[in-house]
């Protein structure tokens, strides 16, 4: 979620408790995906092993959030102070096969039951890219390649070149730096727990599935 973009961050937390990943990950993949809680890839020897999920899916905690956010349910419509409804533009590549297309239907159809409106964007993915990185979508469903160590730094910090969330914070720089530099791999932990716990709190970044990749080979 762009936080320039959705600022309050009642509104992020609401959009995050109408995100009903499990189904859809468990009927795309079945044993081969597993729902992941923080965003880092659970390959990694840092990843919180103990991780509980963050926002669990519950539309009626949801519209709390949007309450808390000032929007009120009026003439069937979820408005601000200014009347102004709640609508979120979120962008996808290859809808039709992806799976988090799910997630998104669960959530447009939730939002409408509030009176506000989730519009779903399928894109080509160089549109997609080109959107993201310019800010022109409130929300998007992207994956991350391969990462081969804990430092996040190029997407959650505040001078990192891929962060398009727009999200800065000067505790998580604090917290990148210092596990950047700490050798002790339990400390280490602990700090990449707290900066993981950071971001999430954020609601800036869902985390949805980390997936299973099995290569065959004929030996013969």
């Amino acid at each position: 979620i762009n936080a320039e973009r959705v600022p309050d961050v009642n509104v992020r937390k609401g959009l995050m408790c109408l995100m009903n990943r499990e189904p859809a990950v468990e009927s795309y993949y079945g044993e081969l995906g597993t729902v992941i809680e923080r965003p880092m890839t659970p390959t990694l020897a840092e990843y919180p092993d103990d991780a509980e999920p963050y926002y669990s899916y519950d539309p009626a905690k949801a519209l709390e959030y949007f309450e808390a956010a000032g929007y009120t349910q009026k003439d069937g419509k979820l408005v601000n102070a200014d009347g102004e409804q709640l609508k979120i533009t979120c962008g996808i590549g290859d809808a039709s096969s992806h799976p988090s297309t799910p997630i998104l239907t669960q959530m447009a159809n939730d939002l409408a039951s509030m009176g506000g409106e989730l519009v779903v964007n399928d894109l080509e993915f160089n549109v997609l890219s080109t959107q993201v990185q310019g800010g022109e979508l409130d929300m998007w469903v992207m994956a991350w390649g391969n990462s081969t160590d804990c430092d996040l730094t190029q997407i959650f910090g505040s001078e990192g070149g891929s962060n398009y969330q727009h999200y800065y914070n000067a505790d998580i720089d604090a917290l990148q730096a210092e596990i950047l530099k700490t050798v002790d791999f339990d400390k280490r932990c602990e700090l990449v727990a707290e900066e993981l716990d950071l971001i999430m709190d954020a609601a800036v970044y869902m985390p949805v599935y980390q997936r299973k990749n099995m290569e065959i080979y004929n030996a013969a």
